[in-house]
């Protein structure tokens, strides 16, 4: 459709950007028009009239809400249109992982900052640990697809145009693994992942890394993590300092000399609130929640980010920020479920929206989704929809309904139904419960089985074999940026039918010495190797559509773990087929839980393993952190 925009010069470039995706053209010989009226006013207004639409709003990310709302009334012939919306929250918006294998390349968050901007969010975060360039350290983010400054650059005026604030979000203290496994940061390494509180080595790293993102970023807030170190003061610091009593003390003191030089370099910056609430243990902080004395000990310019994903009843959610009452200028960060496996978890990204209701009740003004990617397995796309659930909160005050799905299928081009259904890939059992079965059945490996004692009793063969056929059947057409997600899916799905089941099946026809079903699980092997093939030929794709390259050998390796073991399987088999005396040993030992199956829904229902090497084997699997810590 053709639309002539009026009075909307400061939005041209990013109205501009969104004209081949949203499929409209700016012109001035146009069969509608757009015009903007500006306002003093927090209200979103659109009003439609004919062919015409008035868009009224102050700030610029608002101009492209109601750009959506207009696009899609023009799309529909809708030519009576009105809505006033009053937003909740002064900064909401998306923090998307980059650190954990996968960095997305610089088109995918150019298209994601599109949509972030017509969902009316106004700040996005890209979550580098390492993955940024700093000039004085090389070996920072070597090999890790880190962004360079140029690209850095890019985005942020990119982001600029749509109304949108491009925020760097950092680690200065933990989560640390990859950037300091290299020599030169010997002497400022506490632990294997976090770095040396009390040493000036320390500080003159964090100085130059927030000189270089300073050079960067045009905005003056950044986020400088602190979050998760729960190693601080037990490795190196001990050797220096001898055992701290104190943990807090050092956490605060360390803040303190952050936060002076983040003054320096112009930066107000906001940090994870967890280690100052019972060193951790967010949900089981104590009674009286923060102390007075751990508040005075923080510098009132740091921002505390409070974060707990998985509390879901609001009153829960209530206390939880209640307990930290104290901090100046609180903010508050929610969750899709992007990080426990190959998909998204919509049930419990849904359960948890509760956490922005209770934000919004405590006044709350500052709001980050947040959108992990432990171990790079869920394509991140998959998180607008999570996106479009909390912008429709900040703009209504009410948890999401009709509109907020209709808006994402237009905005996004593909069906809710279909997103929310991927995590059905995760429901073998299908007992409706928060788990991650897809990604720990298919590394499960097929002789040493140690998740077999969970898939047993479940007939996955024929779950996952009517999965692809009613997916498929079901699924409504997507544009092409969605369309390797359901490729993906789909790949997933082929394999799992032969491999979700395949160690239990194999054991059982070991134990009751079944030629035949031995002979049948031999064949198999080679059409799982198939499929196994398959998906990696795929998942690879999908990775190179939206990511940087670095990173997918991981995935490599661990698609090829499962291969390799398939001519394992064969060649134990061929033993036993040659003499039946031949014994299997990883076979012939019992299978037991890997976790407690106490209070579960059934032992499939698990959501805490991730970890490749957990599920894949009990021996040592440490490639790079020390065997101790890695879990």
């Amino acid at each position: 459709m053709n639309i002539e925009f009026l009075n909307s010069e400061k939005f041209l470039q990013g109205i501009t950007a969104m004209q081949e995706d949203m499929n409209f053209k700016v012109s001035d010989n146009a069969d509608f028009s757009v015009t903007y009226e500006e306002s003093d006013s927090d209200i979103l207004s659109v009003a439609i009239e004919g062919k015409t639409a008035k868009i009224s709003c102050a700030e610029k990310v608002r101009f492209f809400r109601g750009l959506a709302y207009a696009l899609k009334a023009f799309s529909e012939k809708n030519e009576n249109f009105s809505v006033l919306e009053t937003p909740n929250f002064t900064t909401h918006g998306p923090m998307f992982d980059t650190s954990r294998n996968s960095v997305l390349n610089v088109a995918t968050v150019k298209k994601l900052l599109c949509k972030t901007a017509l969902m009316g969010l106004n700040m996005f975060m890209l979550y580098t640990e390492d993955t940024y360039e700093v000039k004085e350290y090389p070996y920072f983010g070597h090999m890790r697809g880190k962004y360079t400054v140029e690209e850095i650059k890019e985005i942020d005026t990119f982001a600029s145009s749509l109304g949108i604030e491009l925020i760097p979000c950092i680690q200065c203290l933990s989560h640390l693994g990859t950037g300091l496994q290299w020599g030169f940061t010997s002497e400022i390494k506490d632990v294997y992942d976090t770095l040396l509180i009390g040493e000036e080595k320390t500080y003159e790293f964090i100085d130059t890394l927030l000189k270089n993102v300073s050079e960067m970023f045009t905005s003056k807030r950044i986020h400088v993590g602190l979050d998760e170190a729960f190693f601080v003061g037990c490795g190196e610091y001990i050797e220096k300092n001898g055992k701290s009593e104190q943990k807090i003390k050092l956490i605060s003191y360390h803040i303190n000399r952050v936060y002076e030089l983040c003054q320096k370099h112009g930066f107000k910056p906001m940090m994870w609130s967890d280690m100052l609430l019972g060193g951790g243990d967010i949900e089981n902080a104590g009674e009286d929640g923060v102390t007075e004395e751990t508040v005075k000990g923080v510098p009132d310019g740091m921002q505390q980010v409070s974060w707990a994903y998985t509390l879901v009843d609001i009153e829960r959610y209530r206390d939880f920020i209640a307990k930290q009452k104290d901090f100046p200028n609180l903010a508050f960060c929610g969750a899709v479920f992007t990080y426990l496996s190959y998909f998204p978890s919509y049930k419990q990204t849904k359960e948890n929206l509760t956490g922005a209701q209770a934000a919004i009740e405590a006044g709350i003004k500052d709001v980050i989704i947040s959108v992990w990617n432990n171990e790079a397995a869920c394509p991140l796309v998959t998180a607008l929809y999570g996106m479009q659930l909390y912008a429709e909160i900040d703009y209504t005050g009410k948890m999401p309904g009709k509109n907020a799905d209709d808006l994402f299928e237009f905005i996004c081009r593909v069906s809710v139904n279909d997103i929310c259904s991927l995590e059905k890939a995760d429901d073998p059992a299908q007992v409706d419960a928060i788990s991650n079965a897809s990604r720990f059945m298919m590394f499960n490996d097929p002789l040493v089985g140690l998740i077999d004692k969970h898939i047993d009793g479940v007939d996955t063969r024929k779950y996952y074999g009517d999965l692809l056929k009613t997916s498929k059947a079901q699924r409504k057409e997507c544009g092409e940026w969605f369309a390797p997600v359901f490729e993906y899916f789909d790949a997933i799905v082929y394999a799992l039918e032969l491999k979700a089941d395949f160690g239990v099946r194999l054991k059982k026809a070991y134990d009751s010495k079944n030629s035949d079903a031995l002979h049948v699980l031999y064949d198999e092997s080679f059409e799982l190797e198939k499929r196994i093939t398959n998906l990696r030929d795929v998942h690879r794709r999908l990775w190179m559509y939206y990511n940087k390259a670095s990173g997918f050998e991981v995935y490599d390796m661990y698609y090829g773990a499962i291969i390799s073991r398939c001519s394992s399987v064969r060649y134990h088999l061929e033993n036993w087929f040659n003499d039946s005396s031949y014994i299997i040993e990883e076979l012939a030992e019992d299978r037991l839980y890997l976790w407690s199956v106490n209070n579960l829904n059934h032992p499939l229902a698990c959501n805490s393993f991730y970890r490749f090497g957990r599920y894949y084997t009990a021996n040592v699997f440490a490639i790079r952190y020390r065997a101790h810590l890695f879990g």
